[in-house]
């Protein structure tokens, strides 16, 4: 069992390990000039294998992904551990050091796996308790039928959320808490729309827009124009077609059992325990031009659960923790009357920071080990040369 942990310990591993990490830095780099960034991150790093594919459509691996090298990489630490590293107080600095990699690889991995990233639109006066995700989407049926006196929606809803994974085309969605079954009767990640009419939804504001294929979007600033023909089936019976997109602005309405429902497809929602309120934004620009200076939101923050009613202000150097989560000032758009707040929720966010001071401390403590000695040893000499 030694003589294994011993070559999985080996410093060649470590070399190999970390050319393969180089090529294919460079490899994605290079391949974000014709593709956005999420993606390119998606397949050469947040992948285990990197393919080209021939013109049958045929897969063949040529790099290890970056998960690859990360597992490689933290074994080859591991088994040096077990193996190579002797535990003593003049190797303490060594063993910080490759402490802090190994849980700076660690926390790569987990934000990986955990982060999330949102953001929040706020008019002028607009409050909101939720954030919106920048690329997925979400089929919602909304329950309306509770309202008050006036006929007002409550501010207590049922909603029903269907992860836009499921929207299949030829796959039929049911579940015992939907009110309804959906057929998917096709679906598209991106589609050219325009106004006219439709004939093939029998329901719905779609009646009126065509939509037509269209390839994914490139750049990271743009968004799919996600389309999905749907049939809605309530108590056995085929209610008709709907055509449903996360371009469409606002919801279709219908009844079933005497209960008014919403159907929309959305960009995903990440719902907050607090309120945010557009108070006022300002934006400064560098003198005799339009290049933005500094831009700064200020924002009403009520938070019935933790007893919180505060104003505040967000800035491009000043962000607000709140809840677990990061509010960046990210843009602005209708004539300075939106702002735009980039919202992070990262659970491994403090690892990073454990990592740097771990390697820090290493560094620190292996050069002032080795300066000991050589200090101890200076003097010696000159001792006996006194002598």
């Amino acid at each position: 069992m030694k003589k294994i942990l011993k070559k999985f310990a080996s410093l060649r591993i470590t070399v190999v390990v970390l050319i393969a990490g180089m090529m294919l830095v460079f490899a994605g780099t290079l391949a974000q000039t014709h593709m956005p960034i999420r993606e390119a991150q998606k397949i050469y790093f947040q992948s285990f294998v990197v393919p080209i594919y021939l013109q049958n459509g045929t897969a063949i691996p040529v790099l290890p992904g970056g998960y690859t090298l990360g597992i490689i990489m933290v074994l080859n630490l591991l088994c040096a551990y077990l193996t190579t590293f002797k535990w003593t107080t003049k190797r303490m600095g060594v063993l910080l050091m490759h402490s802090g990699i190994l849980m700076l690889l660690i926390g790569q991995l987990f934000t990986d796996l955990y982060s999330v990233e949102s953001y929040v639109s706020l008019d002028h006066g607009q409050v909101k308790n939720y954030s919106e995700s920048f690329h997925k989407n979400e089929l919602v049926i909304i329950d309306t039928s509770n309202k008050d006196a006036n006929d007002n929606p409550k501010d207590t809803q049922t909603v029903y959320s269907i992860p836009a994974s499921k929207l299949v085309t030829g796959n039929m969605i049911t579940d015992p808490r939907l009110p309804v079954s959906i057929s998917v009767k096709e679906f598209m990640p991106n589609a050219n729309i325009a106004m006219g009419e439709n004939p093939r939804p029998t329901q719905g504001f779609g009646q009126r827009v065509i939509v037509q294929p269209a390839p994914p979007v490139k750049g990271d600033q743009q968004r799919n124009l996600a389309c999905v023909y749907v049939d809605i089936i309530a108590n056995g019976k085929n209610l008709g077609t709907w055509l449903l997109s996360s371009a469409f602005v606002n919801p279709d309405f219908i009844e079933i059992n005497g209960r008014e429902y919403a159907i929309h497809l959305r960009a995903k929602r990440y719902m907050m325990p607090m309120t945010l309120k557009l108070q006022e934004f300002k934006h400064e620009r560098f003198t005799g031009t339009n290049v933005p200076m500094a831009f700064s939101s200020r924002l009403r923050l009520v938070d019935p659960i933790q007893h919180e009613d505060r104003e505040l202000t967000i800035s491009m150097n000043q962000p607000l923790r709140y809840d677990g989560k990061t509010f960046y000032q990210a843009s602005f758009a209708n004539d300075d009357q939106t702002t735009i707040l980039q919202v992070v929720r990262n659970p491994a966010a403090v690892l990073p920071y454990i990592a740097c001071i771990l390697v820090t401390l290493g560094m620190s403590w292996h050069f002032i080990a080795h300066f000991l000695k050589f200090f101890n040893k200076f003097v010696k000499q000159d001792t006996e040369v006194k002598a």
